[in-house]
């Protein structure tokens, strides 16, 4: 893309534990090549008043977070729930949350209010696609929104299994006593080499 770099990131980020979230922070991170175009884009599609499984994405007014602007987002799931995510340009990086406390955390870490990961166990040399999870934060995240998931599910004319739910809870919980797993892939097009570290006490 013109607009966008390729390297993109994936997050999970596990809220305060006095923090109320109905839906868990997903977010994704691109670089900005072109500032000015992608803001053009941002307007038209703002415009077009967008819309989501039929449902009208409403802009809300912009917030300031740390001289930042977040731009929030609202979808309505049905007239009890509502999701409020959005976007903010972040360090050059096009930030997309599907919550504001998401938003937040990644301006806090970009700009030293919050702690940095370290000690991750990558190769020096490390390329291609990366991942990095704490199994003792991820595991009690993932149970908490496994009825969440349901409804949504259940929202779009589907029924989840209850005995699948309970089999993933039920196998989720050994993995929480791992400590942090690192995993390297490099691909091509013929071949697709893995690496994962595991360490197995936290």
């Amino acid at each position: 893309s013109e607009v966008l770099g390729t390297d993109m990131t994936l997050l999970l980020v596990v809220p305060e534990s006095d923090a109320e979230t109905v839906v868990p922070s997903l977010l994704c991170l691109a670089p900005v090549k072109a500032h000015e175009v992608l803001s053009t884009l941002l307007g038209i599609v703002r415009d077009g008043k967008p819309m989501v499984a039929g449902k009208v994405l409403e802009y809300l007014e912009p917030q300031d977070y740390r001289g930042t602007t977040l731009q929030p987002l609202r979808l309505r799931l049905n007239f009890l729930l509502a999701v409020t995510g959005g976007y903010a340009i972040v360090d050059d990086y096009l930030v997309l949350s599907s919550t504001l406390a998401g938003l937040r955390s990644v301006i806090d870490t970009t700009t030293g209010n919050a702690p940095v990961l370290e000690g991750m166990p990558f190769a020096t040399d490390a390329s291609g696609t990366l991942g990095f999870v704490q199994p003792n934060l991820l595991v009690p995240e993932l149970k908490r929104f496994l009825p969440v998931i349901t409804m949504l599910v259940s929202l779009s004319g589907e029924r989840l299994d209850p005995g699948v739910t309970r089999r993933i809870t039920d196998n989720l919980f050994p993995l929480g006593a791992l400590g942090p797993v690192s995993v390297e892939i490099d691909f091509d097009e013929q071949n697709v080499a893995a690496e994962v570290r595991i360490v197995l006490e936290q």
